[in-house]
C-alpha cells in the first residue's frame, strides 16, 4: 500500500511555476529518490513534502491522510516526518546521546535509554553516548543524524543530499550503510539528490526531474538499460546519441555505417537516435567500423576512450585494455543488442 502520495502537485513562487504538475506514490518501506541536476525542483518537492512550502495545486497524502493541498496544510512538526540534513544540524553543546534522545523526550528515561542503545548499535557507534559531535568524523556525525531522526519512528525521513559533505570514496559506502540501517527499521524515506552512485546504491525507485517535470519513475536497472526518453538516457550514465535513418532493409543508417536494427519498438518516423554506451563499443582489429582514439581515461577497472569517427562525431569505448595509445587508427564492432533507439526529438 503506498504510504506516500503526491497526486497532481504544483508549487510556485509568486507567480513562476516551479513544479508544474508531480504525480509520485512509495509503497511503505520503500526507498525512493528524488535525482536531478541543481534548480530540478527537486528540494522544492521535498519541502513540500516537509511543510516548508505550501502547494498551489494537487495534493499530498501520508498514510492514507491528507497533509498538504491548497485547503489543507499541516504543521511540519505533526506530520510524522524526520529530516536528515547535508550539515548533520547536531546540537554541538549536547552529548550524542543527547542528541539522539531530543525527539523522543516525551518517553520515561529507561525508555529513551533503551531507543539511544538501540539505535547506536544498529549505526555501529556503541558506547558514544557520552562523547560529543565534535569528538567524530564526518562519516560518524551522519550516522548520528540519522539515529536521531529515526528516534521518534517517524512515518517517513526525508534525507536532503545527505553524503554531499562527504568525499567520494565514502558516499556510496554511506549510502549501502544508511540503506541497510532504513531496511532492518522498516522505515519508508525519500533521498534527495544530483549523485547517480548515490541514487543507485540506496533506492528502490528514482524520480529523474528535469525542469520540474517527471521524466521517469523506475528502478535503477530500468533507468539505465530503459530510459523512457532521450533526456533520461543522456542525463542517466555514460553514452553518445547518434542521429540515423530507417533504412528500407529495417535497418540503421549513420553517419559511418549501417547497423542492424533489433529494437521490438514501432517507429512512427525514419528519423530516429541511438543510444551508443560505452560497453556496448568493443576495440578489435576485426571490427565492422573504423575510428581515432582522441582522449583515454584510466578508471582503474577499465580505460575509457573517445573515439573520433570520419564524419568528426566521436564514440565513448570502455576496454580492459590500456594498449590503446592517443592517434591510433582503431577498429570496433558494436553490440547492436545493447543499442537504444529513440525516434529523434
Amino acid at each position: 500500500m503506498s504510504e506516500l502520495i503526491l497526486q497532481d502537485v504544483q508549487v510556485r513562487y509568486a507567480q513562476k511555476i516551479i513544479i508544474p504538475q508531480f504525480n509520485l506514490n512509495l509503497d511503505a518501506g520503500m526507498i525512493g529518490c528524488l535525482l536531478g541536476p541543481s534548480g530540478c525542483g527537486k528540494t522544492t518537492l521535498l519541502r513540500a513534502i516537509a511543510g516548508f512550502e505550501a502547494i498551489s495545486a494537487g495534493s499530498i497524502h501520508l498514510a492514507q491522510q491528507i497533509i498538504s493541498s491548497p485547503d489543507v496544510h499541516m504543521p511540519t512538526e505533526q506530520r510524522s516526518i524526520g529530516m536528515v540534513f547535508q550539515d548533520y544540524a547536531l546540537f554541538p553543546h549536547l552529548n550524542i546521546a543527547a542528541n539522539i534522545s531530543f525527539g523522543i523526550r516525551h518517553l520515561n528515561t529507561t525508555m529513551r535509554q533503551k531507543r539511544v542503545k538501540t539505535l547506536l548499535a544498529l549505526v555501529n557507534l556503541s558506547g558514544y553516548e557520552k562523547r560529543y559531535p565534535h569528538e567524530l568524523s564526518g562519516g560518524q556525525q551522519q550516522r548520528i543524524a540519522l539515529a536521531r531522526a529515526l528516534a521518534p519512528r517517524p512515518r517517513l525521513l526525508l534525507l536532503d543530499e545527505p553524503f554531499g559533505s562527504q568525499d567520494v570514496a565514502l558516499r556510496e559506502a554511506l549510502a549501502v550503510e544508511v540503506r541497510d540501517i532504513l531496511k532492518h527499521e522498516g522505515t519508508t524515506a525519500i533521498l534527495v539528490t544530483h549523485d547517480q552512485q548515490e541514487a543507485f546504491a540506496m533506492a528502490d525507485r528514482i524520480a529523474v526531474i528535469h525542469e520540474g517535470m517527471l521524466q521517469q519513475y523506475d528502478s535503477a536497472s530500468h533507468l539505465y538499460h530503459q530510459p523512457s526518453n532521450t533526456w533520461v538516457a543522456q542525463f542517466i550514465g555514460q553514452g553518445v546519441l547518434v542521429p540515423a535513418q530507417l533504412n528500407q532493409a529495417n535497418n540503421l543508417q549513420t553517419a559511418w555505417g549501417e547497423l542492424p536494427l533489433r529494437s521490438a519498438k514501432t517507429f512512427t518516423t525514419q528519423s530516429l537516435q541511438i543510444l551508443i554506451r560505452p560497453e556496448a563499443i568493443q576495440l578489435t582489429e576485426h571490427g565492422s567500423f573504423q575510428a581515432k582514439i582522441v582522449k583515454k581515461t584510466f578508471r582503474g577497472a577499465d580505460v575509457l576512450y573517445s573515439l573520433r569517427l570520419a564524419d568528426q562525431s566521436e564514440l565513448l569505448a570502455s576496454s580492459a585494455e590500456a594498449q590503446f595509445l592517443l592517434d591510433q587508427e582503431v577498429r570496433f564492432s558494436i553490440n547492436t543488442e545493447q543499442l537504444i533507439v529513440f525516434e529523434k526529438d
